[in-house]
């Protein structure tokens, strides 16, 4: 390679190493906006229109419960308006996610099977009573309902994992683009600096070598040896020494030849020197410009060499923008011989600019600094590029924060809105139990009062024909006819307990629905937990024991409906969890100003790991298809409405505690 084509290729190295990290820059840049425009375009959309999805289904099952109980038609033109928007929502769903088309079909399948019978069976409902010919159609209704449920959860599970795999794409191509940055910023600048130390290398082993042999010459030493061999200009230089060397031995006569070749060979250098594209510069310590090429005049805002030395007699204040970098760049020189930095230089108009220098001094006979000798490189498009490449990632880690916290954000809404159809499914449930006590106490009151009527009648009765035979004389007829009055009594007794057994359990029905007390009221605990245990000895399994030890307690202010609801729940967490041959042992007491109910089983137990979540909601422990995770969430919400507490205790294959302290006032 030849000596000039040295010198040029320094720069030419730069730019390919800026070009190979603008391009990996702009090809990780053009990855990560369409990952934020697929997040943003079809992710973020697809999830909010699920949640109108379902948020829609909700209203319009409670628009058809409010046209029940308000008795009033013209409300399901409403659910007609509603149904009309989800109709749009799933148009709207099938465009964006044309993938998810078969589970978006399903859907609205199931969501017009419900709506369809859902309408027919309030307009039935509103013109007549509820009967027993409706319940399968209510149950057939709450089905089709829970299905188009269940297919909205999956949905809506699978729009959040899309959006989760986009966030983890975009999570990972931010990695990756900083590692591929970082290792193309290293590689370049490695091998840009090795490549240009070789140059350099390369360029000045052989000036020196030149050099020294020249002095030599110079000072009469004519058997000095030069071996350079090269085909480049500099190895032309050495020939010409070479033959300088062998003339003045040979024959004095052939200085002037010598000086002449001598004089071409300066000349030469001194081109290349002029056309280098790097700046080159030679300084004296006090910071005066002995000389500079025309890339370094240009550089400073100068038109010619003379013109820089003359106006440039102080380099630390008029070129160094900060003067103290130029004194310890001399403090460097003067210890070490060499320096390299970059720097921040001043041009002619005071304009700014970033340049790369590297530095080494010429030393006199006493090893003081008699010069500088450096190259200067202009670096101001590279520093120009580090600090858009350092904003746009500022930007993009900007982007990822604020896109967190707004997926926090939908996380949080979709909790509450599975809570809120948890409790008004719960509702739904205490409403339609309501309406099937009062319609059965309805139909169970005639027959028990006509029994009882009857048993009264045969008391009555038997009274009067005991009197009518007591003064007859004793036979055996008259025997006969006391046994058989003795066996009508206590038939009549056996109907009277199980007429007034019925009762009771009606009674205690009601009480546990209590759909009419919405305020809070004075209330007996315990008169709460039978209320509970009659409507839950239908749920019981057949061989589980029920320990009551409800001790003296005094009422206290609550809602009584919502407390049954929370005992039924943590009734039937424990009838789960119990096996054959299980106890549940249910205790109230009073504590200090509180009133403390324990309900307790020696079930499975939940393992120590979980217990710190099983009141979040969503959470369950008995695994996939058992549960949706919300019943003790919405225990714990009805104890916080009491103003109480609840605890749970629990040793695996042991049993649970679930202790629940209410405050007297």
């Amino acid at each position: 390679m030849r000596f000039t084509h040295k010198i040029m290729s320094m720069p030419l190295l730069a730019a390919m190493a800026f070009v190979v990290i603008y391009g990996i820059s702009y090809f990780q840049a053009n990855r990560n906006a369409e990952l934020a425009d697929r997040i943003e375009l079809k992710a973020f959309p697809a999830v909010r229109l699920s949640h109108q999805f379902e948020t829609l289904t909700l209203q319009i099952q409670h628009q058809f419960q409010t046209s029940i109980v308000l008795q009033d038609a013209d409300m399901l033109l409403e659910a007609d308006e509603l149904c009309t928007r989800q109709e749009s929502l799933q148009d709207s769903l099938r465009r964006l996610l044309p993938e998810h088309a078969v589970l978006l079909l399903e859907t609205n399948v199931a969501f017009k099977s419900y709506y369809e019978l859902a309408r027919a069976l309030t307009l039935q409902l509103i013109a007549s009573e509820l009967d027993e010919e409706q319940f399968p159609k209510v149950e057939e209704m709450n089905r089709r309902y829970e299905n188009l449920n269940n297919l909205q959860l999956e949905l809506a599970s699978r729009l959040e994992g899309g959006m989760n795999v986009a966030f983890l794409d975009a999570r990972g191509s931010r990695a990756s683009s900083q590692v591929h940055m970082r290792l193309a910023i290293v590689f370049c600048l490695g091998m840009l600096v090795m490549i240009t130390i070789g140059l350099i290398s390369s360029v000045l082993r052989p000036l020196r070598r030149i050099t020294a042999v020249t002095e030599s010459i110079a000072h009469g030493k004519l058997d000095a040896v030069f071996d350079y061999q090269s085909n480049d200009e500099l190895g032309r230089l050495a020939d010409s020494v070479r033959r300088m060397q062998q003339a003045l031995i040979a024959d004095i006569s052939e200085r002037e030849r010598v000086e002449a070749a001598l004089r071409a060979s300066e000349e030469r250098y001194r081109g290349i020197f002029e056309h280098a594209t790097a700046g080159i510069i030679r300084s004296s310590p006090e910071g005066k410009v002995i000389t500079a090429n025309l890339a370094l005049v240009k550089m400073l805002g100068y038109d010619s060499d003379d013109q820089a030395r003359s106006a440039v007699t102080d380099i630390g204040a008029q070129v160094y923008r900060d003067p103290e970098e130029r004194k310890q760049v001399m403090s460097a020189l003067s210890k070490n011989g060499q320096f390299a930095g970059e720097f921040v230089f001043r041009r002619r108009d005071n304009s700014d600019f970033f340049v790369e220098m590297s530095l080494w001094a010429e030393r006199g006979e006493d090893g003081s600094v008699k010069a500088i000798e450096g190259i200067v490189t202009d670096i101001s498009d590279r520093k120009a590029t580090e600090l858009a490449l350092k904003n746009a990632m500022s930007d993009l880690e900007r982007s990822y924060a604020l896109l967190e916290k707004t997926n926090e954000e939908l996380s949080n809404a979709n909790l509450e809105i599975r809570l809120t159809q948890a409790q008004l499914v719960q509702s739904e449930k205490m409403a339609s139990m309501g309406r099937f006590v009062a319609g059965m106490s309805h139909e169970f009151n005639n027959p028990i009062s006509a029994v009882q009527s009857s048993s009264m009648n045969i008391r009555s009765c038997v009274a009067k024909l005991e009197s009518s035979i007591s003064g007859l004389p004793d036979s055996e007829h008259t025997k006969n006819i006391n046994r058989l009055l003795s066996l009508l009594l206590q038939s009549e007794k056996i109907v009277t307990e199980g007429s007034n057994r019925v009762a009771r359990i009606v009674a205690k029905m009601k009480s546990f629905v209590k759909l009419d007390e919405a305020e809070r009221q004075l209330f007996d605990v315990n008169n709460n937990i039978e209320d509970t245990l009659a409507v839950f000895e239908q749920e019981r399994k057949q061989d589980i024991e029920i320990v009551k030890e409800l001790g003296e307690v005094p009422r206290i202010l609550c809602y009584p409906a919502k407390l049954n609801q929370m005992f039924m729940q943590l009734l039937s967490n424990a009838n789960q969890a119990v096996t054959a041959n299980g106890r549940i042992r249910i205790r109230t007491f009073t504590q200090s100003t509180n009133v403390v109910v324990e309900i307790c089983d020696n079930g499975v137990g939940i393992p120590q790991d979980k217990l710190a979540r099983i009141f979040d909601p969503g959470y369950t422990t008995w695994g996939v298809g058992v549960g949706v995770g919300l019943g003790l969430s919405i225990v714990h919400q009805i104890v916080q409405e009491h103003n109480g507490g609840i605890q749970v205790e629990s040793v695996v294959n042991e049993g649970t505690i679930f202790r629940v302290t209410l405050p007297t006032e």
